[in-house]
């Protein structure tokens, strides 16, 4: 009798510790809101909680973005020079650097045998190491260039700390028929030049169409010369037909002044000024 009441106590303990210690706890649910930044100290300007992410906590490594610097980082080392694609004659070329200026101009011929569309030109500025230490892009207004006729281009501008070196790049785009008319050589006459009060040097006169064809655009490009006809500066004149329409009759003259911002050397050195000037019609 006694030995099965024990018995039977000791099975009613085995339940009731089982029901009470043989399961865990369910565990809490997550909290759905994203979790707070750190404490901050007194004086630290505290920080915009970041956004929650739907898809989970991504790898950082893997979404982290590099650093500006580390982003523009150039580690290729460059030929300085003169790198000019074949068919681009070079006929007279100036490189200056002098702090803080830093310049460069040249008079370029074609001599591809094709009408040119246009002409890119940049130039790496480097240092000791021939590394890139920033780039200056060179800019031809012209376009449709015919065989044989040639053209300025050039820059100024300030150098860079460490610069010792220069690799010049001059490439162009081939047309297979022209999209305007184009005039080479127009006649330009030269009626001042010398230094000016606020700038390096000016230069005024007229230009004329005398091609027997209204033009719709036209660019006039200066290029002040030295002692040994060498180019120490070049400007775009602002050529300004007197014509309601805006166009440039055949027969008539405009004025222009253009504006040196700098140049290579002093103002003195300057002994010449000569001009390239071509105008442009729509085809017939």
């Amino acid at each position: 009798m006694y030995h099965k009441a024990w018995v039977v106590l000791l099975f009613v303990l085995a339940l009731a510790l089982a029901a009470c210690g043989g399961e865990s706890e369910p565990e809490s649910p997550q909290a759905t809101v994203p979790p707070t930044s750190p404490p901050q100290d007194a004086g630290t300007p505290a920080q915009p909680p970041s956004a929650p992410d739907s898809a989970g906590a991504a790898d950082a490594s893997a979404t982290e973005e590099p650093a500006p610097d580390e982003a523009l980082a150039d580690f290729n080392v460059y030929t300085p020079g003169m790198h000019a694609r074949e068919g681009l004659t070079i006929l007279r070329s100036t490189e200056y650097a002098e702090n803080p200026t830093g310049a460069f101009f040249a008079e370029i011929r074609n001599d591809t045998g094709e009408f040119l569309r246009s002409v890119d030109g940049s130039m790496d500025l480097l240092d000791a190491e021939n590394l890139r230490l920033g780039t200056v892009p060179l800019y031809i207004l012209l376009s449709d260039i015919p065989p044989g006729e040639s053209f300025f281009v050039g820059e100024t501008f300030p150098l860079p700390a460490g610069y010792t070196a220069s690799a010049i790049w001059l490439d162009y785009t081939a047309a297979d028929a022209p999209a305007l008319d184009a005039f080479f050589n127009l006649p330009v006459t030269i009626e001042t030049h010398g230094p000016g009060e606020r700038h390096p040097y000016m230069v005024s006169g007229a230009v004329e169409n005398n091609t027997g064809q209204e033009l719709v655009l036209w660019v006039l490009t200066l290029a002040a010369l030295d002692a040994d006809d060498q180019i120490v500066g070049l400007a775009h004149a602002l050529v300004t037909p007197d014509t309601p329409n805006g166009n440039w009759p055949t027969g008539t003259n405009a004025p222009f002044e253009a504006t040196f911002t700098a140049l290579a050397g002093d103002a003195s050195a300057v002994t010449s000024v000569t001009a390239s000037a071509v105008g442009y019609a729509l085809l017939d």
